[in-house]
């Protein structure tokens, strides 16, 4: 049986909520997960976790300690990687926070690609918005994550990429150095963007927008169409997190304010709802390819944008796996410009 680190153990019972979920995770016996808790606690003196009916929950110096906990975890977890460096990165995880636009057709060429290399890497990929994908970065729950800032760019003239034959695949290349790799700041000399703060980051590329309408709607009819020509439309919008929305804030920097008529987190199911005639929406471009039937989708004039970063929390302590695939990634500047040229 695989031998976990009671900081690690302890960690995944606050994430899962629960014992058992834990005990069952890791192939532990319920009461030695118990006894491990218990030998923490005493060991700091203080009551970490609160049993109750619906599972459990951080105690007040729980709260206290947890941060320190998962340092920990990540701090073995990291010495633990270093250490199957030789052995080609076997039996390494990579976790990574992202959303649906680079989920979907971005990141899996480049994790097949990587597998390549490295065949014993496992990813596991959780999607969130930007301020859950930030403490999760900073919390020490994900190694990687794809964030924006929520703010959005808006270029004169409409967007007309290429499209992409979906057969390449980027090629491995030999990794550099570590005194090459990059390390990558947002927007250097300029005040770093809320979602990025406290982060490392690096820009990989601008996310385009497009209009989708049912296929009936009347601004079906043109080519492309202008945020002055949905402001008044009953907008599906699509829940990029509390304080983040490339969508209104586009819609503000042309001083209009939309008509919400709801906001959803997920893309599908606004698409879903535009093949009902619930309303109209705006949504990335990478979502809405191949999955466009049953609605029209149009062209922005002016452009819709948001900018797109790989962040991390610090590179000296990120696990030997991520580190790699964070280098991979920045190395393939040329495949994300080619696919939103």
């Amino acid at each position: 049986m695989r031998q976990f680190s009671r900081y690690h153990i302890f960690c995944r019972i606050v994430d899962l909520g629960s014992f058992t979920a834990a005990a069952n995770e890791l192939g532990y016996t319920q009461s030695a997960v118990s006894q491990i808790v218990r030998s923490l606690e005493t060991e700091l003196g203080v009551s970490l976790l609160e049993r109750r009916r619906d599972g459990v929950r951080l105690t007040a110096d729980g709260e206290q300690y947890l941060p320190f906990l998962r340092n920990l975890s990540a701090a073995e977890r990291s010495l633990q990687e270093k250490q199957q460096e030789m052995e080609g990165l076997e039996r390494s995880t990579i976790l990574i926070d992202t959303f649906t636009s680079v989920s979907r057709n971005m990141l899996p060429p480049l994790m097949r690609a990587f597998k390549e290399q490295y065949p014993g890497v496992q990813f596991v990929l959780r999607q969130g918005d930007y301020e859950s994908i930030r403490e999760d970065i900073i919390n020490g729950v994900v190694d990687l994550g794809f964030l924006s800032t929520g703010k959005s760019a808006v270029s004169p003239e409409p967007s007309a990429p290429e499209q992409p034959s979906g057969t390449e695949q980027p090629s491995g290349t030999k990794q550099p150095p570590e005194s090459e790799q990059p390390s990558g700041t947002p927007d250097s000399g300029s005040a770093v963007p809320l979602p990025l703060e406290g982060l490392e980051a690096q820009k990989l590329y601008d996310d385009d927008m497009v209009a989708v309408l049912p296929p009936e709607h009347p601004l079906a009819k043109k080519s492309s169409v202008t945020l002055e020509d949905l402001v008044s439309e009953d907008l599906i919008l699509l829940d990029e997190g509390v304080q983040s929305s490339t969508v209104l804030d586009g819609f503000s920097r042309m001083g209009l304010t939309p008509s919400v008529a709801y906001k959803i987190y997920d893309d599908y199911t606004i698409m879903t709802m535009i093949r009902q005639s619930l309303g109209v929406s705006i949504l990335f471009r990478n979502v809405v390819e191949g999955f466009s039937k049953g609605v029209a989708v149009r062209e922005l004039s002016p452009r819709l944008t948001r900018p797109v970063y790989l962040a991390w929390k610090d590179r000296s302590t990120m696990p030997l796996a991520a580190r790699r695939f964070a280098d991979y990634l920045l190395k393939h500047d040329e495949y994300w410009r080619k696919e939103h040229r």
